[in-house]
């Protein structure tokens, strides 16, 4: 989620005492879209999956259905590192979207006016971004605009459920000092973990899900195996059937009857920014957090939980609001596979029309070519030298573009 990985992985590395099986970084949100991947028919992955294809040529590594969810917060990297493996973007214009700060103010400090009751809700956030992204899903008929905003979805449904990302506390106390900006979300409250070292803040702590899940995308085929074990372990753990908040028919409903920049979709994705916000104020604020204060082993259980729980869940959601909307996927994004077949699987070329019509026009500059070489073979010689000189220019282009 929003936080950089590395110093916590190395201080896991270094020694922590907590078990870990492999976090709402990479791995965490790779979890959420295998809950939901392994929740839907297999006909729904494979029209995301096909689509997602339209950006393999820049992102080859994060195109499937669940290294698709780790995409916007590669946008976000600014070097290359453990936790940014690839050319960086540093496009860092949607870094609103992953959180919905609702303000948290139990000691009724004057709030700024983007903080003022509901102001918060109507600025950039994963709320809207979400509810942005369901109005694409409705009107698109892009597989570029459309698959853009897919990306974001598989990302945002899970950083709306992670409690710290859906409140900003505001504190001015003997707890926790003097927060009357406003505490990000956690990240200015310092924390002493024994069992993991590396998460200094309480932000950094529930988005690594208590030090669960640290792979980072993209995965080895083994790393890829224990992804997949751990999305079932969780749905074994957490069926449908525990979670009595989880209405599977919200969003169909909410689709069906025309959501989508507006109500009544809106209501649903508002209800789970909440739904977290609450999990915030009861559980990560608890009272055994403070400032500075050393994380008890209580405590780090109940994130582990908290957290497992809310990844599944987010899984089972982002599921019911794919399957609702998966069939208004444009059919110029059903690319099929050199085999024929639509698997995730297998490497997949897609050409937009623009595409097509440059190359049908590249392909007829040759065969004018062809004539001009039995005409003038002194012209074809200068001719050759252009082109070569534009294929170089492109070749380098591409591989500006080209993401490892």
């Amino acid at each position: 989620m929003g936080l950089r990985r590395g110093a916590l992985v190395l201080g896991v590395l270094a020694g922590c005492c907590c078990q870990v099986s492999e976090a709402w970084w990479d791995n965490g949100h790779m979890l959420v879209a295998e809950v939901a991947r392994q929740s839907l028919d297999a006909s729904v992955v494979d029209r995301v999956n096909r689509m997602l294809t339209v950006f393999r040529p820049n992102f080859p590594n994060r195109t499937t259905f669940s290294e698709a969810a780790t995409w916007a917060d590669f946008l976000k990297c600014q070097s290359e590192s453990s936790f940014c493996r690839g050319i960086p973007e540093s496009v860092n214009a949607f870094d609103a979207w992953h959180f919905s700060d609702r303000p948290y103010d139990p000691n009724g400090i004057p709030l700024p006016e983007s903080q003022y009751p509901m102001a918060w809700a109507s600025q950039p956030s994963s709320i809207d971004a979400v509810t942005q992204a369901v109005g694409t899903f409705r009107s698109s008929k892009s597989p570029w605009g459309y698959g853009l905003m897919m990306m974001f979805s598989l990302h945002f449904v899970g950083d709306m459920h992670q409690p710290l990302h859906s409140v900003s506390g505001y504190f001015n106390d003997s707890r926790f000092g003097d927060l009357s900006g406003g505490d990000r979300g956690g990240n200015l409250i310092h924390i002493n973990c024994p069992q993991f070292p590396g998460a200094t803040n309480l932000h950094a702590l529930w988005d690594s899900a208590g030090g669960q899940y640290l792979e980072n995308s993209p995965l080895s085929p083994t790393q890829t195996a224990a992804l997949v074990a751990n999305a079932t372990q969780l749905i074994l753990q957490h069926p449908p059937a525990s979670f009595p908040q989880l209405d599977e028919d919200e969003f169909p409903e909410c689709w069906v009857n025309g959501g989508g920049y507006n109500e009544p979709c809106k209501n649903v994705i508002e209800k789970w920014a909440n739904e977290s916000y609450d999990l915030a104020v009861s559980v990560a604020y608890g009272p055994s957090i403070s400032q500075n204060a050393t994380i008890t082993q209580a405590y780090l259980n109940q994130v582990q939980q908290t957290s497992r729980e809310q990844i599944t869940l987010a899984g089972y959601r982002l599921a019911s609001m794919i399957s609702s909307v998966a069939a208004t996927i444009p059919p110029g994004a059903l690319v099929k596979s050199q085999t024929g077949e639509g698997t995730n699987d297998t490497d997949t070329t897609s050409f937009t029309p623009l595409e097509r019509g440059l190359l049908a026009a590249l392909l007829l500059s040759w065969g004018l070519m062809a004539v001009v070489v039995a005409i003038n073979p002194a012209r074809l010689r200068l001719r050759q030298r252009k082109y070569q000189a534009v294929v170089s220019v492109n070749n380098d282009d591409d591989e500006a573009l080209d993401i490892a």
